[in-house]
């Protein structure tokens, strides 16, 4: 009797602890796969481009299904402990890195320039 009220107790601490959120994947767990940025055109919807995540830190923007920049990301912490994503690319030869604070969920990536804060771009999961 005892061991089954302590199964029970158990599962309802998971559970409890799982709808809490306690157990959110990590940034880049979230981070991984593939997000469209899609603009609504009222009746329609256009998507501009897209941003594609790899476990392995690669990563690869596609700019209106013409242009393909490869680079890599890193997900570090600033001093107030935010969350911050690093893109690594190289256009004409020349290496760049652009940094953003970002929001993430299932369904959505809210990705915000540290240089330009007043502009924040949202991605949506490709399915």
């Amino acid at each position: 009797m005892k061991k089954a009220l302590s199964v029970v107790l158990l599962l309802a601490v998971i559970l409890t602890a799982g709808a809490c959120g306690i157990f959110k994947p990590s940034p880049k767990k979230a981070l991984l796969g593939k997000w469209d940025y899609t603009a609504d055109l009222g009746d329609s919807s256009l998507t501009f481009g897209s941003l594609e995540f790899k476990e392995d830190g690669v990563m690869s923007a596609k700019l209106v299904s013409l242009i393909t920049v490869d680079g890599t990301y890193e997900i570090t912490k600033n001093d107030d402990g935010v969350n911050i994503l690093s893109i690594t690319y190289k256009a004409l030869g020349i290496s760049h890195t652009a940094e953003y604070t970002f929001e993430i969920d299932d369904t959505s990536l809210k990705l915000t320039p540290v240089k330009l804060s007043d502009i924040t771009l949202t991605y949506t999961k490709a399915e």
